[in-house]
């Protein structure tokens, strides 16, 4: 029965997934925890909040994200995940066996030129009373601080009421405000909650307030309309152009975070028109909202992911009294992997896939610095009076490499780019234009850098408006100027800021990078911002080539070391990002990015692509059948007992209905080269039939061409009408069985009560 096929091939998938983990489970046996003298501490899911002060923390609300998979997630309206220690709650991406992995908190930043800020004098007079010279720096440094004033983002004043009723967190009641359990990481009660899709309760009207995802149909009217200027701007598609019907994922929540809040307001006195007093802290707030939407999904392939887009505003109006135009604005993301209890995590960079992707150091067994600095030697590269033990994990250990989990943040879409921009370039792709002037922007943040905990504690970042806007901008003079100057630096502490391949030299203005951030301009003419010039990359990973070192481009991830052979290891913490780009006032920009927390680097990889994968496919997804509805209704009468009977008519929608999630993925199998989907075509010459027989309206005629073996020419004879052979080719033809095999009625006595 076809119903039954269908439910078996969903099902089917999922065990998959679960053999898959299973496999490697003996990898991800808990381990002996590793200290060191600074490491962070770890908080443990028991501990509850003595109280709660809703003062400093604006209209705060967080959420369980009804995690479906291997690990917890929640997020929180001042950023993707804060983790202020109030919460009582896991920390993000926490793989549930395990009690480790994912990240110590997700986080937002912002920074601006000094530039900026003298051109804002002239039009808000009050800038003159800046702390700290114009330099311009928004982070949120929860777990490292107790001062209030080190933070940025808060909720949006007005928020409850608005965005979310205020309703709180409870625990055991078994409600949908209830998340003490795993799937919503464990969150204490009495907290404020925001909007979530499954609980009317949390709504701050009669509807679910959160965004609509765009249908591909509206995105190819879009294109045609107009193919050489179409952008994937979605804040540009009207909400009555969207998917009604549809959300994102199985769960999704929305909110705002913004650097203007009333708290952080008070902290700048006289540099806000009409405030008084000397700041308290430097630089000003920008006046930018990151309205955010946050979702997951119950489907076992992207069960490990949470998902979270956020539309960037220029509200700078609404703290001024007139919009601040924005020339040279840096936005991004400051994210800290915690795959071990071990705190030795690595950090690389997928430039293709634009992934930045965490592990454990010493995934290779050679003591983490390969030939350069000694392999295989027990404790590795000591010059310089590096911390080792910080550094590395030796070939003894037993939290290195894959004893640990895996952590990645995909990008999809930024101020400088988008995925889809390569449909472009695609000639199968329906969005195809080779013309089109963003065909290139596929790189996604062009900042990247790995400033860790220690790194940050010690050297003002966070505090100092210059030395972070120089650390999140990768501009070494303005470190040096609002801190100190090279000469007086530890070999420790430099390395930690700039892991600079050419370590120990310290940079001076007048060397230029030598000793400094690396730099990079990649192949293919890169321009992000149309200035006729290309455009350079400062991100750790990648360097210009440099003959001395034999280097050039990007290390490879998984690889254990950074440029020059050292170390990849990032003390908990990295930062990345897209600027200068610029901002007007009222303008928008976007970023949208999905964070993976798994058990091993088999199925990162697996998910990294299928996260991208989804995004690529207009966030198709396996979906219930299409609603069936009764037309009618026509009773015949009986006595009470006997012979009474409710004739029901349905609609035609159960018999028209498609599936276009499995149609995509048998495209995708019929399109597939790879050796393991040829053979299983081969060997399996209905399996593209099979899948297409519970996906298309009962009746459909079902044909396929498919090839008598995995010769490469072979599958080229097969591949279309004007190569067939049919001497290497055989036909295959099924009828569709229809996606809906049988529909249960039940019946209520107790008005839905009961059945």
């Amino acid at each position: 029965m076809h119903g039954f096929a269908r439910l078996s091939f969903r099902q089917l998938m999922a065990v998959v997934g679960a053999a898959l983990a299973l496999s490697t489970g003996a990898l991800g046996a808990q381990a002996a925890v590793e200290t060191h003298p600074d490491d962070e501490p770890v908080p443990t899911t028991t501990r509850r909040p003595a109280g709660f002060p809703l003062f400093g923390l604006g209209d705060f609300a967080l959420t369980g994200m009804r995690s479906a998979g291997n690990s917890r997630w929640k997020t929180t309206s001042n950023g993707p995940s804060d983790d202020n220690t109030l919460f009582g709650a896991s920390l993000p991406g926490v793989i549930t066996s395990r009690g480790i992995g994912g990240w110590f908190e997700l986080q937002i930043w912002m920074a601006a030129s000094r530039g900026d800020w003298a051109r804002f004098r002239d039009i808000v007079p009050s800038l003159e009373n800046v702390k700290g010279g114009g330099w311009n720096q928004r982070t949120q440094l929860s777990r490292w601080t107790s001062d209030r004033r080190n933070l940025a983002f808060t909720g949006r004043d007005g928020s409850v009421g608005s965005l979310f009723s205020g309703v709180t967190t409870e625990s055991g009641t078994g409600s949908c405000r209830d998340n003490s359990a795993a799937v919503n990481s464990f969150i204490s009660a009495g907290l404020p909650l925001l909007a979530g899709s499954d609980c009317p309760d949390t709504w701050a009207g009669s509807t679910f307030d959160g965004e609509r995802p765009v249908p591909d149909s509206v995105w190819l009217n879009e294109f045609k309309a107009n193919p050489s200027g179409f952008t994937w701007d979605d804040w540009k598609i009207s909400a009555s152009r969207r998917a009604q019907e549809k959300l994102y994922g199985a769960f999704q929540t929305f909110g705002s975070a913004v650097d203007y809040g009333r708290e952080q307001r008070s902290y700048f006195g006289s540099v806000i028109p009409g405030g008084s007093g000397a700041p308290a802290k430097e630089g000003y707030p920008m006046g930018i909202e990151w309205r955010f939407e946050a979702w997951t999904y119950a489907v076992p392939t992207v069960a490990d992911a949470m998902f979270w887009k956020a539309n960037v505003i220029n509200r700078s109006a609404e703290v001024y009294g007139v919009g601040l135009n924005y020339d040279s604005l840096f936005l991004g993301f400051m994210t800290r992997p915690f795959p071990s209890g071990t705190q030795s995590p690595a950090f690389y960079l997928d430039m293709k896939r634009q992934a930045i992707i965490g592990s454990m150091i010493n995934q290779n067994g050679t003591n983490c610095y390969g030939a350069n600095h000694g392999s295989n030697v027990t404790g590795g590269y000591t010059a310089g009076g590096l911390l080792v033990s910080r550094l590395c994990l030796s070939n003894a250990s037993g939290a290195r490499g894959s004893n640990g989990t895996y952590q990645a943040m995909v990008l999809f879409k930024s101020p400088i780019g988008d995925l889809r921009n390569k449909k472009f370039t695609d000639p199968a792709s329906p969005f195809y234009n080779p013309g089109h002037p963003n065909r290139g922007d596929t790189l996604l943040f062009n900042q990247a850098n790995a400033c860790g905990f220690t790194c940050v504690t010690s050297n003002g970042i966070g505090v100092s408006a210059r030395a972070t806007y120089g650390l999140l901008t990768g501009n070494e003079a303005d470190v040096f100027a609002a801190v100190r100057p090279p000469s007086e630096w530890s070999h420790q502490a430099y390395f930690d800021l700039f892991h600079n391949y050419d370590f120990p030299t310290r940079w001076t203005p007048q060397t230029g990078r030598t000793g400094g951030f690396a730099r990079w301009v990649p192949p293919g003419n890169w321009d992000y911002n149309k200035d006729g010039k290309l455009d350079t990359l400062k991100v750790m990973h990648c360097t210009d080539p440099v003959a001395s070192l034999s280097l050039n481009g990007c290390v490879v991830p998984f690889s254990d070391t950074t440029l020059g052979g050292f170390p990849a290891t990032v003390h908990n913490n990295y930062w990345a990002g897209v600027g200068p780009i610029k901002l007007k006032a009222g303008d928008t920009t976007s970023f949208w990015v999905a964070y993976l927390s798994t058990t091993d680097s088999t199925s990162l990889e697996k998910l990294i692509d299928n996260v991208t994968g989804l995004y690529q496919n207009f966030w198709l997804s396996p979906e219930p059948p299409c609603p069936v509805n009764i037309v009618s209704a026509v009773p015949t009468g009986g006595n009470r007992q006997f012979d009474t009977f409710l004739r029901l008519y349905f609609d035609q929608s159960h018999n028209n209905c498609q599936d276009k999630f499995l149609i995509e993925q048998a495209k995708n199998l019929k399109a597939s080269r790879l050796a393991a989907d040829v053979r299983l075509k081969v060997y399996n010459p209905r399996i593209i039939n099979n899948i297409r027989k519970i996906a298309v309206p009962r009746g459909t005629i079902l044909r396929d061409t498919v090839a008598i073996d995995t010769l490469a020419a072979t599958q080229n004879a097969c591949a279309s009408a004007a190569t067939f052979n049919a001497a290497l080719c055989r036909i295959v033809v099924d009828t569709a069985l229809g996606v809906i095999d049988s529909m249960l009625v039940f019946k209520s006595c107790t008005g839905g009560a009961s059945y």
